[in-house]
């Protein structure tokens, strides 16, 4: 599966940047990086050049700095048909609190898929697992779910809890609010 991670400027304190594009990684050579990084962390990104097969990450803070040099996957971006800027079924909006704990009830579980059942009425996640079955239902103050259309709609959407976990290692770079953007 593939995440497209989008870094706004309005989410750090202090944000420059001398261009925009794409840049392609596993999401397995940010876990080090993820797992170091603190709250109150400066983090800068840098590509050496164009041509470069890495990407430095620069984590730091009063104590220390962190240089991680991550290989870059040469992904054509084109062939993916990955428009960043679709519209998308469903758009869930919840604060990174909120879905960190819902995230850790589903990482304890262990379970196989973790699936997402949406409808005009309520949001469920079910994580089913081979010891239990867990039913997460978040109260509607704390998770706002938006669909581009009015109709009555149920959806359905099932990922790997391998998948669950790499989102959750992300929340780390989040500052307060998560926007997670589903189709079907």
């Amino acid at each position: 599966s593939m995440l497209n991670i989008q870094l706004f400027d309005d989410q750090f304190s202090k944000y420059t940047s001398k261009g925009t594009g794409f840049i392609s990684m596993s999401a397995t050579s940010l876990k080090p990086i993820l797992k170091s990084m603190k709250d109150r962390d400066g983090l800068c990104m840098k590509l050496p050049s164009l041509e470069s097969n890495t990407v430095d990450f620069i984590l730091t803070d009063v104590d220390r700095k962190n240089k991680y040099s991550v290989k870059l996957m040469n992904i054509d971006i084109d062939m993916l048909n990955m428009d960043v800027e679709m519209d998308h079924d469903i758009f869930i909006s919840t604060g990174k609190i909120a879905m960190s704990k819902i995230l850790m009830d589903i990482k304890n579980l262990e379970g196989d898929d973790v699936e997402f059942i949406i409808n005009q009425d309520d949001l469920q996640i079910q994580v089913n697992s081979d010891q239990c079955n867990l039913k997460i239902k978040p109260a509607k103050e704390i998770m706002r779910v938006m669909t581009p259309t009015e109709e009555d709609y149920t959806f359905h959407v099932k990922f790997s809890s391998k998948y669950i976990n790499n989102i959750h290692k992300m929340l780390s770079i989040c500052q307060s609010r998560m926007n997670l953007k589903l189709d079907k």
